[in-house]
């Protein structure tokens, strides 16, 4: 329904605030995920090696920062405003996410590395949705 909206009739947008689902959908899967206790999480596993935590994070926020900006082009065209304020919006998520995982419950770490992978996933989700974007509403010509 959304991209049906967004592709197809960029001229008749409406308030289509259902578009902004998968990003609350996401942003909530990945607060859960981010606030389990470190005892529920298993160090081994198939993707465990040097910082790769780093880049499951660059992943998750630029899936993150791309179904916000999903959310924005289906009630209007997003424009620098909409990008800045989702890259601030992720940046905030991570910073907070970071703090609460200092408390005793959940026994992690705060990690500036990871705020910045989750800046940099930011940024390239939000490059990638622009590029996907100009894509399918132009075609190839740009």
């Amino acid at each position: 329904m959304c991209v049906s909206r967004i592709y197809q009739n960029e001229r008749k947008k409406k308030n289509n605030w259902i578009c902004f689902l998968p990003a609350v959908f996401w942003i909530s899967l990945v607060v859960i995920l981010s606030l389990l206790p470190k005892s529920s999480i298993s160090k081994y596993h198939w993707w465990h090696f040097q910082n790769s935590d780093k880049i499951i994070h660059a992943g998750v926020y630029a899936i993150m920062a791309a179904s916000i900006l999903f959310g924005f082009h289906g009630i209007r065209k997003a424009g620098a405003k909409q990008y800045l304020f989702t890259i601030v919006l992720c940046l905030l998520i991570g910073i907070v996410l970071e703090g609460l995982q200092q408390t005793k419950l959940i026994g992690r770490h705060f990690e500036i590395l990871d705020i910045i992978a989750n800046i940099i996933g930011a940024l390239l989700g939000s490059v990638l949705f622009l590029k996907i974007h100009k894509y399918l509403t132009h075609g190839s010509r740009n």
